[in-house]
């Protein structure tokens, strides 16, 4: 989002946290999008650096910001300086694009082995990177190799893990202490905008007074449709997981195949339905998800006691 701020606008250099940087013509280049720099301020003395540079050097003067890293609020917490910054930033005349998610989401546990695996069709190979990525962050766990042996029990040591890697939306935590009604802050939903990049980005525009580069216009769609290909499948499930819930308890039909479902969101449907609905999916020995809700019934244990959710502290 913001390199498609920065790409579309036109310019050849962007304001990062690291300072003025080249624009790059295509951030998937490395198989994610993180040839682009983007700009995660994350201390006072940070935003008071990118609030200088952005008033002093940049006419538009506006930041590109995300709510849910390192830059303010981070795995739950919010930072005890983060609001100051926003409001030095607003009263300072800059104006902040927030990017936030709308949805729980993984980002923290998934986003490492993303750069090689999650865009990758054969759901083998991410079923593998996900254990390797179940070793570097459970590595304290006693005799962790023998928890996650095959699919089946990676799904069940990782629904156990779920309150833990799952963090909740920016908004629905915050809304009553982030600046929402100011005339400078505009939030943005992350998966409205991987679902409907084009007319998103002209919202985005239209707010900040610019023209959008008609001549890099052709290119952005190229790459964008790229990014959100990775993800389409995965906020398709975010949206429908009520429906995908419902249909699983009363034995009805609904095609999961389309969601592209591996062991990690597998167990976030198990997860789920614990949550939910107190039901719970007894999934033994079974290696992979049928493709129809209905054929998820007969594993269901309807009306037992709740399940207590524990997990393992990350490193």
């Amino acid at each position: 989002m913001d390199w498609s701020f920065n790409y579309l606008f036109g310019g050849e250099l962007f304001r990062s946290s690291k300072g003025w940087l080249p624009l790059v013509a295509n951030p998937l280049a490395s198989g994610n999008a993180h040839l682009h720099r983007a700009n995660h301020p994350g201390t006072l003395a940070e935003w008071t650096e990118t609030v200088n540079d952005l008033v002093k050097e940049d006419d538009s003067k506006i930041c590109t910001f995300y709510g849910g890293t390192r830059g303010g609020i981070t795995k739950g917490i919010l930072r005890a300086d983060y609001l100051q910054s926003l409001n030095l930033a607003l009263d300072s005349g800059v104006r902040i694009i927030f990017i936030h998610s709308r949805f729980e989401w993984c980002r923290y546990f998934l986003r490492r082995e993303f750069n090689k695996t999650e865009n990758n069709p054969d759901k083998h190979i991410r079923n593998l990177a996900l254990r390797d990525r179940i070793r570097q962050e459970f590595s304290t766990v006693e005799n962790l190799e023998s928890k996650i042996i095959n699919n089946c029990q990676m799904r069940n040591f990782l629904f156990l893990s779920h309150k833990k890697l799952m963090s909740h939306p920016e908004l629905e935590e915050y809304s009553g202490v982030l600046p929402l009604n100011h005339e400078n802050f505009l939030p943005v939903d992350h998966h409205s905008w991987i679902l409907q990049g084009p007319q998103v980005m002209k919202t985005i525009f239209d707010w900040a007074g610019l023209k959008i580069n008609e001549d890099r216009l052709s290119a952005w769609h190229n790459l964008h449709r790229q990014w959100s290909s990775t993800l389409i499948s995965k906020i398709a499930l975010l949206e429908n997981i009520d429906k995908v819930l419902f249909s699983i308890i009363n034995g009805q039909s609904h095609d999961i195949g389309q969601y592209d479902l591996d062991v990690f969101w597998e167990s976030w449907i198990q997860y789920r339905l614990v949550t939910d609905h107190n039901a719970v999916l007894r999934c033994d020995g079974l290696e992979e998800f049928p493709a129809n809700t209905k054929d998820l019934t007969p594993f269901l244990k309807k009306n037992s006691p709740r399940v207590k959710i524990k997990y393992k502290k990350l490193n």
